[in-house]
């Protein structure tokens, strides 16, 4: 019997403050995990985190890459397959959300989180086998419009070979971290449907980052074929 979405998270504050720095230190050795512009993300404040999402390891990255406690989105039809997926998502702050049914719960718990903290979001809203496959939701931007809080667009490379869907395993590989420069609400009040806007202004900032290092990772990928 599947365990009780709602029940996931619930003792996220207590679970990072004894994880964080163990588990960030063991990622560093293990990963070579390098992260580039982390004063970006406001610290004590309420923020978006908005990640491309290659692996099962991008939450717990977001949440290393943060100065604070994250609390993430995370589609509720995975919870409840595996007792040990449960407890690790929920050991790293996951707010269940319904698929194909309304969201108001997740939705409002991702508000409370916003009073003072950050929430993690994925546009993509699931694992992709690389950038650009999968269209972004807005959701990332409403929760910037109705609370004010910046929408801070966060590019990951790498993780496409740990716990990924080309690579399910969990082994080393080098990962590359981009906070980008925030996007604010007010800059897009304007647009005929300002969360759109914000979005689209996300995956124009991720796509600048990413979209040269897949092109040099086809081009290698071409070149080892060749040469087969």
């Amino acid at each position: 019997m599947g365990r009780n979405p709602r029940a996931v998270g619930r003792t996220v504050p207590a679970a990072y403050r004894l994880a964080r720095y163990p588990v960030g230190a063991f990622m560093k050795y293990w990963c070579d995990i390098s992260i580039a512009h982390r004063e970006r993300i406001p610290a004590k404040a309420p923020a978006v985190l908005a990640a491309n999402h290659l692996s099962f390891m991008d939450p717990v990255l977001v949440s290393l890459t943060a100065h604070d406690n994250v609390r993430y989105l995370a589609v509720d039809e995975l919870i409840g397959q595996s007792e040990f997926f449960d407890r690790l998502i929920g050991y790293w702050g996951a707010i269940p959300t319904p698929r194909g049914r309304p969201v108001i719960g997740a939705i409002r718990t991702a508000l409370h989180q916003l009073e003072s903290g950050p929430v993690g979001v994925f546009p993509e809203a699931r694992r992709v086998e690389a950038w650009g496959v999968e269209p972004p939701r807005r959701g990332a931007g409403w929760l910037s419009i109705l609370t004010g809080a910046p929408l801070v667009p966060i590019s990951i490379y790498g993780t496409q070979d740990i716990l990924s869907k080309a690579q399910p395993r969990f082994r080393p590989a080098p990962v590359r971290i981009w906070v980008e420069e925030p996007i604010w609400p007010f800059d897009h009040l304007d647009a005929v449907d300002p969360a759109a806007s914000m979005v689209e202004e996300w995956w124009r900032r991720v796509d600048a980052r990413l979209s040269p290092w897949f092109a040099d990772l086809e081009l290698a990928d071409i070149r080892s074929h060749t040469h087969d």
